[in-house]
């Protein structure tokens, strides 16, 4: 009888401990941040620079930054494509890729490096806009935003246009959130920007680590 009573007490103790109460349920979703600070944005635009398929595409060689280098090393003969397994980069190698607009080989930059220059807007959105600057950490985060949208803009310069040409349309230019459709730009105007950024976020980094 002893044991019963024991064992009873422990089932009911069981139960209160680890009943369910709201305060115990994850009402929220967990994926996203509802408002993150500018630096867990940054970690995320970092972290989307070494996964696979943030070009938009479903392919082995859709994994990041180092996908594209590999790429522009092949498109500028600073490599050569010694055999081919699977037909791997041979379109590249071959330079036929790049006359095919619809290849996934031109898409695939297009949609990486854009979203990397939609995700710094939107950081440099959330600190004041691009005229603002920012104290503290919100500074280096600034900072940051701000060579990662040069950094997008530049690869898209490479890979999009043919040649330096100051009065020549090139890519669209894109520096405020949430704004879409703009007509393509000057080169003069995307490589203005370029700089401005890399000038500006130079200052706002000074003292980061």
């Amino acid at each position: 009888m002893k044991k019963i009573l024991i064992a009873g007490s422990l089932f009911g103790l069981l139960l209160t401990t680890t009943s369910c109460r709201d305060e115990f349920l994850q009402s929220a979703p967990t994926e996203t941040l509802a408002d993150p600070p500018a630096q867990a944005k940054l970690n995320g635009l970092y972290l989307m620079m070494v996964n696979t398929g943030t070009g938009g595409t479903t392919g082995h060689d859709d994994y990041g930054q180092k996908g594209y280098d590999l790429v522009s090393d092949l498109l500028s003969a600073d490599m050569v494509l010694n055999g081919v397994t699977y037909g791997w980069y041979s379109n590249i190698a071959n330079l036929s890729a790049p006359t095919d607009f619809t290849n996934n080989a031109n898409y695939a930059p297009w949609r990486y490096y854009y979203r990397i220059a939609y995700a710094a807007n939107d950081v440099i959105a959330g600190l004041g806009g691009n005229e603002a600057v920012p104290t503290g950490n919100d500074k280096f985060s600034m900072g940051q935003a701000k060579a990662m949208r040069a950094y997008a803009y530049f690869y898209l310069m490479q890979y999009f246009t043919t040649g330096y040409d100051p009065e020549a349309l090139s890519i669209p230019l894109y520096t405020d959130a949430g704004v879409n459709g703009k007509p393509k730009a000057k080169q003069s105007e995307v490589y203005g920007q370029i700089v401005k950024d890399l000038t500006e976020s130079v200052d706002l980094l000074s003292g980061f680590s």
